[in-house]
């Protein structure tokens, strides 16, 4: 039998997703940490989800796609099958052997007594940003570590520039506004923007993932989005780094337009709920439309779709409704 796993670690939460012909061999390679890297690192070798499959081709294509989930999909499959966290390793053994019992049942976990498990959530570490044909830099790279970072220089050094980049990994245009060819080098003469990049490596509990974003072309308005290599929406960052800035720019975030107070604080919500990000933009959408449509109508005299209208009102209401949830349990939390 094939099967696809889980184990995690009692130390800090991490978790791997494999797969293998010979689970319980396995997983007691990860607990005596002859499986060198990462899992033996953060003591991965808590067995806390597994599922049979009766070919190793089906086996690796549901580990592969488990591994392509944000990772709260994947916590949430665990605490369905397995509420407890409970090591499931023990139910795979005979006394005396590491093979698989034949009773084993082809489930999507197994339950057994909870053991209370503390689980500290660690979060990702930038380890390297790299930057190409971006505002003041040709070429750049910056090789950090876990803690804080102090940019510093004389004015006009480029130390802003480092920050929005950090920035664009998440929706939106990053903490200056621009647009992405305003973001592109320019040597005197140019009257446009060059193509530009920037990338970042990322060391997250299952893994290193590598980040990027970026135009293929001088003066393109379409900026590309990268997750390992694979082209993605730019809400799909929020499943690996939620950044939050604040800029001298922002000084007069509470005298200002409601709206500019909105934003910042949708900012916040992001990090602690990536799906706002989705919600608030069905819901600005949803709102374009139903404007351009009223708009239409009325210069054109004639009624707008009540089909069409009904359909974006009740969008709006659902995305709202979920916005307002959204901010209120963020505004809670900060207020606790």
């Amino acid at each position: 039998m094939f099967a696809t796993y889980i184990v995690a670690s009692d130390r800090n939460g991490s978790i791997y997703t494999g797969s293998s012909d010979d689970l319980a061999r396995r997983v007691w390679e990860h607990k005596s940490k002859v499986q060198r890297g990462h899992t033996a690192k953060y003591d991965i070798a808590k067995l806390v989800w597994f599922e049979w499959h009766e070919t190793r081709e089906a086996a690796f294509t549901r580990e592969r796609r488990i591994k392509e989930w944000p990772r709260v999909w994947r916590l949430e499959l665990i605490e369905k099958a397995n509420p407890g966290w409970t090591d499931l390793y023990d139910a795979l053994l005979v006394p005396d052997g590491v093979e698989a019992k034949d009773w084993i049942p082809a489930s999507a976990g197994m339950s057994g007594s909870e053991v209370a498990v503390s689980l500290e959530r660690t979060g990702p570490v930038i380890t390297t940003l790299a930057l190409t044909d971006f505002r003041s830099y040709a070429s750049a790279r910056l090789d950090v570590g876990p803690g804080p970072v102090v940019l510093h220089g004389p004015n006009g050094a480029g130390k802003t520039n480092v920050l929005e980049a950090l920035s664009l990994f998440t929706p939106g245009k990053g903490l200056r506004g621009a647009s992405a060819p305003e973001m592109g080098r320019r040597e005197p003469g140019e009257a446009a923007g060059r193509a530009w990049a920037v990338a970042l490596t990322l060391e997250t509990p299952d893994g290193e993932v590598r980040l990027g974003t970026g135009v293929q072309s001088p003066g393109s308005a379409r900026r590309i989005v990268r997750i390992d290599g694979e082209t993605a929406q730019s809400g799909r960052f929020l499943d690996f780094l939620r950044p939050v800035w604040a800029t001298p720019e922002q000084d007069r975030l509470f005298s200002d337009a409601r709206a500019e107070r909105l934003k910042f604080f949708d900012r916040l919500v992001f990090a602690a709920d990536p799906g706002h990000a989705t919600s608030v933009a069905v819901y600005e959408k949803a709102l374009r439309e139903r404007l351009r449509l009223l708009t239409d109508a009325v210069e054109t005299g004639a009624a707008a779709d009540a089909l069409w209208l009904d359909a974006l009102e009740q969008r709006l209401a659902e995305s709202g409704a979920r916005a307002v949830m959204a901010r209120v349990a963020a505004l809670s939390s900060l207020q606790a």
